[in-house]
Formats: structure tokens, C-alpha cells, sequence
């Protein structure tokens, strides 16, 4: 959308020719949609590292859960 402001003025001026200012109304939409597009693909790009980092996060959590014991063998272990 920053680079959509920078054109109104010009193309909005009644001194300026019909096809100058479709020109620049062309020119305009195409940054706009460039925009467009790139916001929507870092959007794309934090989902998926968001996605990454939970995947880790989960498999580094069932890694680092103990397994499970008995009471028995627990005090037996410890008593080692």
C-alpha cells in the first residue's frame, strides 16, 4: 500500500492527459497487487516457520518425557 500513495497526486491532477493518468493508475494497481503478494507470502512463509517450530517443540517434549516405571523399580534405582 506504500507505494499506491505515492501516486494519487499525480494521477489525480486535472492537468494531466487521460492516458498519463491511466498510466499511472496502471502502475499503481500493479505495486498494490506486488504488495498484495508479498504480504501474503511472508504470511505463508511465518505460518510454516510457526509450524516447524511446534513440530520441534513436540517432538523435543516426547523425547524428554521419562518412561514409565514402576514405584518399585523407581526405589530400586534409587537405591543403587
Amino acid at each position: 500500500m506504500l507505494a499506491f500513495q505515492q501516486f494519487p497526486p499525480v494521477w489525480k491532477s486535472p492537468h494531466i492527459k487521460e492516458a498519463v493518468r491511466l498510466r499511472f493508475r496502471t502502475v499503481a494497481r500493479h505495486y498494490r497487487e506486488l504488495e498484495d503478494r508479498e504480504v501474503q507470502a511472508d504470511k505463508a512463509r511465518m505460518a510454516e516457520l510457526i509450524a516447524r517450530a511446534r513440530l520441534q517443540r513436540q517432538q523435543a517434549a516426547s523425547k524428554a518425557t521419562l518412561p514409565a516405571i514402576s514405584d518399585a523399580q523407581f526405589f530400586l534405582i534409587a537405591a543403587e
